[in-house]
């Protein structure tokens, strides 16, 4: 790969990185703050529906991440 490549994938994947994760943390996390009061209070169990959610929610927004990551590269693409 030239160094051209490189940098434009290391410079598109950090910022589908960054939305995938937000996404992930930002889903899970509300899903979890609705149900924590139903969960039963055995933290392994609320690792468990911690993982399974976040493995859920994967599916649920990759068509949400590819949209912000192409409106994201599409406007630093315009900056530079």
């Amino acid at each position: 790969m030239s160094i051209l490549t490189k940098y434009i994938l290391k410079k598109y994947l950090l910022h589908f990185i960054i939305v995938l994760i937000s996404l992930q943390l930002f889903f899970v996390g509300m899903d979890f703050l609705q149900n924590s009061k139903d969960l039963p209070a055995s933290a392994n169990l609320q690792l468990l529906y911690l993982m399974y959610n976040s493995f859920f929610y994967v599916d649920f927004n990759f068509t949400i991440i590819f949209s912000f990551w192409l409106d994201i590269n599409t406007c630093n693409i315009c900056k530079e």
